[in-house]
C-alpha cells in the first residue's frame, strides 16, 4: 500500500456544509491531520434541494446559484 497524505471532500444529505479532511495514511494507521467545514449558503442549499427533487436546471438558473 502506498502511504501519503490525502484530502477528502464531501457533503452529507443535510447539505449543511462542505467537509474537507487531510489524513495521513500508511500501512498501519490513518491519522486525521486537519479538517474544515465550509457552510453552504441557504440560497445555494435551496437550489440544490430543488434540483434533487426533480426541478429542471437551466443554464441561466445555474449561474444564479453562484453568488456574484
Amino acid at each position: 500500500m502506498k502511504s501519503g497524505r490525502f484530502i477528502g471532500v464531501m457533503s452529507g444529505t443535510s447539505l449543511d456544509g462542505v467537509d474537507v479532511v487531510l489524513a495521513a495514511i500508511d500501512e498501519t494507521m490513518v491519522a486525521q491531520q486537519a479538517s474544515l467545514t465550509w457552510p453552504i449558503p441557504v440560497h445555494l442549499k435551496k437550489g440544490i434541494l430543488d434540483i434533487c427533487q426533480g426541478s429542471c436546471l437551466r443554464s441561466r438558473n445555474s449561474v444564479s446559484l453562484i453568488p456574484s
